[in-house]
């Protein structure tokens, strides 16, 4: 499998921090390597496929932690407070106000 870090800074920071942890966590690492290698390369294309990567769940949850952890974006992911506010870390914040996370 080819690893190309990107051209954007930011890409290469996620990208690094992604692997920093791995290597930090040799047992996240293995459980990675275990599903790459059970789906093997009759079902991984090299690069591997926007489409294949969506249907290896550690692999998933692995990417959305780095992003979450050093976002890739300067954008954070949106959302309005329902009716009746909704109450998130301990703070209430009412109906109507637009609240993000990084995606």
């Amino acid at each position: 499998m080819h690893f190309s870090p990107g051209r954007q800074r930011h890409h290469r920071i996620t990208l690094s921090a992604l692997f920093y942890h791995l290597l930090k966590h040799p047992s996240s690492y293995q459980r990675l390597q275990q599903e790459l290698d059970a789906a093997g390369a009759s079902l991984i294309d090299d690069p591997i496929t926007f489409k294949q990567a969506q249907a290896l769940p550690y692999l998933q949850a692995v990417i959305k932690e780095a992003l979450r952890l050093y976002l890739a974006t300067g954008l954070g992911l949106q959302r309005s407070v329902p009716l009746g506010g909704v109450l998130l870390c301990g703070r209430l914040f009412p109906h109507g106000m637009t609240v993000g996370i990084n995606a």
